[in-house]
């Protein structure tokens, strides 16, 4: 079975190793190039032990959200789903953007967002944020465009917190303390 395994593992590298051939890059290269040439979207996996985080979409989405916001502080726009008159702008909807489906955006911001579906419900609301991180509501008069707004003073408070939990853990202590761990399941 192990000589079946590595077998297929050999041949698995033997086709990366070709298809390298093939596209004239050694591997560092090709990685270089696929770096600096896509958009790439953070996943800080701290956000997943945030309590309404519960998805390794919504974790994403609240990466691409915390970088919007810091690029308009009180407000952005953005579309769900690209329009016709889009086409020749790709990447200002979200499903350009993420590459996920209508159902897996909302799916994902319903667990860190509240979500109005028109700006006169958003406006009468009390509690906007219904304690969750964002909220959003869609203008039906602007092309379906969708208004976000963040919940400031949580997400702030939150994001010390996981700074904080971050850097009172040391890296090399919890190595040291898994190693011995392991050490002893392995003298058993």
């Amino acid at each position: 079975m192990a000589k079946e395994m590595n077998k297929k593992v050999e041949e698995e590298n033997s086709m990366k190793e070709k298809e390298l051939e093939r596209t004239g890059f050694d591997k560092k290269s090709k990685n270089a190039l696929i770096w600096n040439h896509f958009d790439g979207i953070p996943y800080v996996k701290q956000l997943r032990k945030l309590e309404l985080v519960n998805s390794i979409t919504a974790c994403l989405l609240m990466a691409r959200l915390e970088i919007l916001f810091a690029e308009n502080p009180d407000y952005f726009c953005k579309y769900l789903t690209p329009g016709s008159w889009q086409s020749k702008f790709e990447g200002l909807s979200w499903t350009d953007e993420l590459m996920i489906s209508r159902g897996q955006f909302w799916t994902a911001f319903d667990q860190i967002g509240v979500r109005y579906r028109t700006k006169a419900k958003y406006l009468k609301a009390e509690d906007i944020f219904k304690g969750k991180y964002y909220c959003c509501y869609v203008d039906t008069t602007g092309f379906n465009k969708t208004y976000y707004f963040r919940n400031d003073e949580l997400v702030d408070k939150c994001i010390k917190r996981l700074i904080a939990e971050s850097s009172s853990s040391t890296p090399d202590s919890n190595l040291k303390e898994n190693s011995e761990d392991l050490s002893l399941g392995l003298r058993k």
